[in-house]
């Protein structure tokens, strides 16, 4: 147990004391305002804040943005520390020359995706380029985590008796089905389409497969990866999860139909080996009802209740977002990641519930955060090797210290198997 000392207890002071306690280093801890409590407690503790008298233990000064409401422009001063560039600077003190929990609370809230001053890309998605973490070089790195055991070790010279962990390293494939079969389960004029397409593009291949699989007969079909993943995961171990849309026929939206007998049978295979979550169509991005729908038929086609989910395309704005994920009744999130880069969006590979910053609360909503997709890591520059050297720079990070590795492959793309079991060194811990 850790005892902190504050002159106010704030619902923001609460969440992230929380998080970079409990979530990241496994400690419980307490928040208190009476004095006589702090003075006679006798383990581990510090005060955070400013204060004018004499405090009689470690004070980590606080910047100010856990005692603030709303959303405002955070100042842009830096300070260095470790090779790092950090935010919200404090003066000199015993344990970290920056206000780790203001910080922390910026990074880990997306703070600056919910305000207007920055510009969106093509889809309406918030910018790398335009994350603090970018600009100042730490977007592959867990840097919450770094800080909270920096300051841990700080305690720990304060408390020799103070013991903290680092969390479990769990690795977790996800696969978005985003089109489920490149030949089977098309409808008449899908499966048309489809077929002209590859004539007038020549390709023959193509053609006879469109032609064998509206006969009913056995085709092998390039996106149908399901058994490699299943003999991966028995293999090893891993976690899996698949997100399927249910969604309307749309331009990003191309799926087969919830009410395909494909569909049905696709559900049963997946669900022997793999947890199911909802991707949310591109056409119910921000439209409450829709979602509403579209979860309700995954429901019904699965037979049994779906809570997780991840948007397509990545599509995410703050608040509204997570709040129509939570009317609709999903529990755990897994779309905060960069849609091309690779790295860490919160800044954090450890899960932790959605604070909402306009009705300042935490929320029972769990963000998952995404460190690798498939296509972000096909844009990394210098190709294949650029490509390796990212995954293995976030891939030694999350083994460092700890939390989810969750990594996005479509079913479209090639699969991550063989840089994950070389990065994890998955051959020597198989099941």
């Amino acid at each position: 147990m850790v005892v902190i000392y504050t002159d106010s207890i704030t619902n923001r002071k609460k969440y992230i004391f929380n998080v970079l306690f409990f979530n990241v280093l496994g400690v419980e801890c307490e928040l208190t305002t009476d004095r006589e409590r702090f003075d006679t407690f006798n383990g581990v503790k510090f005060a955070y804040g400013d204060f004018d008298e004499k405090i009689g233990a470690a004070v980590m000064p606080a910047f100010g943005l856990l005692d603030e409401s709303g959303v405002h422009p955070q100042p842009t001063d830096e300070v260095a520390w470790n090779g790092y560039r950090l935010l919200f600077p404090v003066k000199e003190n015993v344990f970290l020359p920056c206000d780790i929990f203001s910080f922390s609370f910026y990074l880990v809230t997306r703070y600056e995706e919910w305000l207007d001053c920055y510009g969106r890309d093509e889809h309406g998605r918030f910018r790398i380029e335009d994350s603090v973490s970018y600009r100042l070089g730490f977007h592959r790195v867990p840097l919450v985590q770094v800080l909270a055991v920096a300051f841990a070790e700080k305690l720990k010279i304060l408390f020799p008796e103070f013991e903290y962990r680092k969390p479990e390293l769990k690795i977790v494939y996800t696969c978005d089905v985003d089109v489920a079969y490149k030949y089977k389960g098309k409808g008449a004029w899908r499966w048309l389409a489809g077929l002209l397409r590859s004539v007038l593009h020549g390709e023959s291949a193509d053609t006879a497969n469109f032609l064998k699989a509206a006969l009913g007969k056995e085709v092998t079909d390039p996106f149908d990866v399901y058994e490699n993943t299943k003999r991966f995961s028995k293999k090893y171990g891993v976690s899996v999860i698949h997100f399927l849309p249910t969604g309307k026929y749309g331009r990003f939206d191309k799926n087969i139909s919830p009410k395909n007998k494909m569909f049905k049978k696709l559900l049963d295979k997946i669900s022997s080996f793999s947890e199911i979550g909802l991707h949310p169509s591109y056409g119910s991005f921000g439209k409450r009802d829709e979602l509403a729908k579209e979860l309700k038929a995954l429901v019904l086609a699965n037979g049994q209740e779906v809570r997780k989910s991840r948007q397509h395309y990545l599509l995410f704005s703050f608040p509204e977002t997570p709040r129509q994920l939570i009317a609709a009744g999903i529990t755990d999130d897994y779309t905060l990641g960069w849609t091309n880069n690779v790295g860490f969006r919160c800044s954090i590979a450890v899960p932790h519930h959605f604070y909402d910053l306009l009705a300042e609360c935490e929320t029972e909503l769990t963000f998952h955060p995404l460190i690798v997709m498939d296509v972000a890591l096909a844009r990394i520059p210098e190709g294949a090797a650029g490509a390796g050297a990212a995954f293995g720079e976030v891939a030694a990070a999350v083994r460092q210290y700890g939390g989810e590795f969750i990594i996005l492959n479509h079913n479209t793309q090639p699969p991550m198997f063989q840089m994950i079991v070389d990065d994890f060194d998955l051959a020597s811990v198989r099941v």
